[in-house]
């Protein structure tokens, strides 16, 4: 099996119905002449980026995360790569998350990719759970003549239906919470992605899908940290600002600072209907909603996530590089089903409300909903529903619920995650 337009509008329509199973590609055969299939489809995706990653406690985090990743996915991790010396089995020998303590506490780049494929020869095999990091030797780079500063970064990848199920969410949004903190991180995103088992790896099939299911959801996410990171000639790297938004958003105590500050932010989107903002850490936790959507184009762009493109558009970095592969002369005749940097462009302004993404004959901003009269959308809990609807708290698992107005919000003092404050979905 291939990927062509059939096969992805057939997938398009499983993922609007709810059903995100990944589906087998076949890519090849190895040098012994075995087939290999690759487990693709539509995954959760959380990255991170952070600075002084040159220094031994920010590697020591990393390993601790990945360890409690590991942990929290059930031992569904199996193969290890420290992006030189080959693939191990995770635990074994050579396949210790810590295993080259002696290069993730020098001064060279440590890399750690770890994925629940089954066999130790192809790391690429499958996407249902991975975690990919870049912890850099260098904290700037020369760009353009200038000293440019450079991320490091975390990038974490489950299936859709596992997160899903609200224990599974809350214990992998508590373990991005802490990297927010410990990592001190400067931005992150998170959504509904084109998955792909380790981050720096790419194909051309795969960037063919990712265009196609680009045009046809606005909430499906593209995240790229080892290519976003790379500037060169056409384009700059995301260290010089920001992108557009995924469902979750993290904006830094530096960002925020040329944005007014974390006050000026949240005031904002105070009237966003489903938009929580909250403090983790230094940083702003923007989300939209309890659940990623993938927002299908037929359906109109979401308000929610205009609202926050607009909070954050002042630090969007406009020539974002969101392609592996180059385009050369004679690529003329694809581009229709790939991305160039002028459509990178355009998708990053997907959310704007004068933005051009996939078309502007199939663009129309979903109307919000009718109020009688102007109402909270975000309330503590223990207080009065100030407005019929449907309403959801992060700080309690699977906690979304039709409230009328007048009825008593519920509060849950003991939660781990913090203040219980409850937000209103967007009809």
């Amino acid at each position: 099996m291939t990927l062509d337009d059939d096969l992805l509008m057939e997938w398009a329509d499983e993922y609007r119905a709810g059903d995100f199973k990944l589906s087998e590609i076949y890519h090849g055969n190895d040098d012994a002449g075995n087939e290999i299939w690759l487990h693709w489809g539509l995954q959760i995706g959380l990255s991170l980026y952070f600075h002084e990653g040159n220094t031994l406690a920010k590697r020591e985090i990393v390993c601790q995360l990945a360890e409690i990743f590991q942990n929290i996915t059930g031992d569904a991790l199996q193969l290890v790569n420290f992006g030189r010396g080959g693939t191990h089995r995770l635990g074994t020998k050579y396949g210790l998350i810590r295993g080259e303590k002696e290069n993730w506490e020098s001064d060279k780049t440590f890399f750690l990719e770890l994925s629940s494929g089954a066999k130790r020869e192809t790391i690429t095999e499958s996407t249902n759970f991975s975690l990919s990091a870049c912890v850099r030797k260098h904290d700037c780079q020369a760009l353009f003549e200038m000293q440019y500063p450079m991320y490091s970064y975390l990038r974490l990848q489950c299936p859709v239906v596992w997160f899903a199920e609200g224990t599974n969410r809350q214990a992998l949004l508590a373990l991005f919470r802490r990297a927010v903190v410990e990592l001190n991180a400067e931005q992150g995103y998170g959504g509904i992605s084109w998955s792909l088992p380790i981050e720096n790896a790419s194909w051309p099939d795969f960037e063919y899908a990712e265009h196609y299911f680009a045009g046809q959801f606005y909430g499906m996410d593209i995240d790229k940290p080892f290519k976003m990171t790379d500037g060169h000639a056409t384009c700059w790297p995301l260290e010089c600002g920001m992108r557009s938004p995924g469902w979750l958003t993290i904006v830094g105590p530096r960002l925020l600072a040329r944005l007014g500050g974390r006050d000026a932010v949240t005031a904002q989107l105070a009237d966003a209907a489903g938009v929580a903002c909250e403090a983790v850490g230094e940083a702003l936790w923007l989300q939209d909603g309890e659940l990623p959507q993938l927002y299908p184009v037929e359906q109109g762009i979401p308000p929610s996530m205009t609202a926050i493109a607009e909070a954050i558009k002042p630090l969007r970095a406009e020539t974002l590089k969101l392609i592996s592969y180059p385009r050369w002369d004679g690529d003329e005749e694809i581009d229709h089903v790939f991305f160039n940097l002028d459509k990178c462009r355009r998708w990053l302004a997907r959310f704007d409300r004068d933005g051009d993404w996939p078309s502007a004959e199939q663009r129309f901003c979903r109307p919000p909903a009718q109020l009688d009269q102007p109402a909270k959308q975000r309330i503590p809990g223990g207080h009065p529903c100030p407005q019929d609807g449907i309403w959801w708290t992060p700080a309690q698992p699977g906690a979304r619920h039709h409230f009328t107005r007048g009825e008593i919000m519920p509060n849950f003092p003991g939660s781990t995650y913090g203040a219980t404050i409850w937000y209103r979905e967007a009809e």
